[in-house]
């Protein structure tokens, strides 16, 4: 089938496009995203977790990339791994199912990801679309071309001055289309993509996509993550909603420093390992286990375990076989409560367990602290902020991830901070404080900066 008399009909309809190449068109939620790309050239969208936000990005990209002789599409995420796994994948599939496309793409190997149409005497090889890490401005820079469209997945993590050098490519001369397509869940209720949505607006063209409006999200997990974690979580506002979350002074960890731990590790090595035990005080609290392990000044998390209303020895015998199969350094057990229970069982076995009462004086003996809880959050804390912490979408990883967002911080009347217990015990955001806690107890990790 001859490509160029279909081109035409293209060049001002992504929905026609779509539909042709593909077989699909459009949800009632998507469809005036791909008419404003079509006629704007500034867009951006904020979504929960499964409206299709990568699912268009694709196909608008590959629109934008067929119908314009001599374009370069520059697709980019806030990490290379995300470029690759989630967008490119995406892209990749979209290839394999579009007969009608793939006689005249050449796709190179998963390791260089440079799509570009085939040369056959009309075309050549400044006929590009990119994939690019956005974790350095120089990525961004160098794009020449008549028609020229940057596409940036999960924008919210990308950092502003990687939009500056994005936004400098509109003013090249001998661009005779330029577009920006920017689309994620809004993590971060400051930079870049914030501001479109508020300050920035009037020269944008903003769409929102809501998870419980969207026919592709399942009304049954919009339900469970309420559930799990509360409509006024900021993980169900980000992940269901698609709103930003609120600007509170006191959030001990932003989303948006959780959202960039969200990777995979970057090798295979092994270090120390380290295990924080929270065990339930409560009927309705979980008694959770995180294993950690420290490599190359990082805590990669291996596990999270959890179980609910078991008897303490069987909960001892739990906590035994995972050990068993993974002996840990120092295994630290919160001791408020059936914990001491616990840490007496265990180290009865012969395990490097220590105990932790987080009511107690702060290890370091520093005034800035009311208690050891308040030292080794702010000390989990610093991880995130340096992105000295890694979390792998394990099991068990989401509930991690929405405790951990909704930690609070005061001072008190004598100037020590302290954190604010919330309405439902953290007992998966207490298992990591206790398990990354584990070297400043047996002694100072080399290179750790704790405050």
């Amino acid at each position: 089938m001859e490509l160029k008399p279909l081109l035409k009909s293209w060049i001002d309809n992504p929905v026609r496009f779509s539909i042709d190449c593909f077989g699909e068109s459009p949800d009632e939620l998507q469809r005036p995203i791909f008419d404003a790309v079509a006629k704007h050239d500034r867009i951006a969208v904020r979504s929960g977790n499964g409206p299709g936000k990568t699912w268009i990005a694709a196909k608008l990209g590959l629109w934008f990339f067929v119908t314009r002789p001599k374009s370069i599409v520059v697709t980019t995420a806030p990490t290379w791994q995300q470029v690759q796994r989630i967008l490119w994948k995406e892209i990749r599939a979209n290839i394999s199912k579009a007969p009608i496309l793939k006689p005249f793409l050449y796709l190179p190997p998963r390791d260089a990801e440079v799509l570009m149409i085939r040369p056959d005497g009309s075309y050549g090889d400044d006929w590009a679309m990119i994939g690019r890490a956005s974790d350095r401005k120089e990525n961004m820079l160098g794009f020449h071309a008549p028609y020229l469209m940057f596409i940036v997945d999960e924008a919210s993590g990308v950092p502003d001055e990687i939009f500056e050098a994005i936004e400098g490519t509109q003013t090249q001369e001998g661009v005779n289309s330029s577009k920006i397509l920017l689309i994620g869940n809004p993590t971060r209720p400051e930079g870049f993509f914030y501001d479109i949505f508020h300050s920035k607006s009037a020269n944008w063209k903003t769409f929102h996509l809501e998870g419980r409006l969207s026919p592709r999200v399942s009304k049954q997990w919009i339900s469970q993550m309420e559930e799990d974690y509360g409509g006024d979580s900021p993980f169900f506002q980000i992940h269901v909603l698609g709103n930003f979350p609120p600007m509170d002074k006191d959030t001990l960890i932003p989303l948006g420093w959780i959202e960039k731990a969200l990777v995979n590790p970057e090798s295979d090595e092994h270090g120390a390992r380290y295990s924080g035990f929270d065990v339930a005080r409560m009927g309705n609290d979980y008694s959770v286990l995180v294993n950690v392990e420290h490599i190359n000044n990082k805590f990669t998390v291996r596990q999270i375990d959890f179980f609910s209303k078991i008897e303490l020895m069987e909960l001892c015998g739990w906590g035994i076989q995972v050990f068993r199969k993974n002996i840990p350094e120092k295994i630290m057990v919160d001791l408020i409560g059936i914990g001491a229970g616990v840490h007496d069982r265990l180290k009865e076995q012969g395990y490097p367990v220590v105990g932790v009462n987080a009511a107690e004086s702060p290890c370091s003996k520093s005034e800035d602290f009311k208690n050891k809880k308040a030292e080794m959050y702010w000390h989990l804390r610093g991880l995130f902020e340096r992105q000295e912490i890694i979390i792998p979408k394990i099991p068990n990883y989401n509930k991690l991830i929405a405790e951990l967002s909704a930690m609070k911080y005061k001072y008190d009347s004598s100037g020590k901070l302290q954190i604010v217990d919330p309405e439902k015990s953290p007992d998966f955001a207490d298992a990591l404080a206790l398990a990354c806690y584990g070297p400043i107890i047996s002694a100072r990790v080399p290179g750790m900066v704790m405050f």
